[in-house]
């Protein structure tokens, strides 16, 4: 995509100060919790949703944190029947449905 009037250039530069801004707060997110819970331990991170997506952000975390980062999938367990479904794009953006795949798993009764 082009936008007149911006260089490419920048928009790297900006993602990539954004980036370190979250990875930053995700560190500061789980030092609180490490400071708090009786049993202070993270075993693996999951990211999902859009920002899973931005270049770079996985290993940022995993480098940042010390800890096995990887981006979720919520159909890895889930048979899907392909009908009308392009499986390369499914795998591409599965992360995007992390939410929905969530709340559609959901029994009566489920907090």
């Amino acid at each position: 995509m082009r936008l007149s009037g911006v260089d490419a250039g920048n928009v790297d530069e900006i993602v990539k100060t954004a980036s370190i801004s979250l990875v930053t707060e995700v560190q500061r997110s789980f030092d609180f919790y490490l400071s708090t819970a009786p049993e202070g331990r993270i075993d693996k991170v999951y990211l999902s949703g859009g920002s899973s997506k931005i270049k770079g952000i996985v290993e940022a975390v995993s480098e940042r944190t010390g800890i096995p980062t990887e981006v979720g999938n919520p159909f890895m367990k889930i048979g899907i029947k392909q009908k009308g479904l392009e499986a390369e794009n499914l795998k591409k953006d599965a992360a995007l449905f992390c939410v929905g795949v969530g709340l559609a798993i959901r029994r009566p009764g489920d907090k």
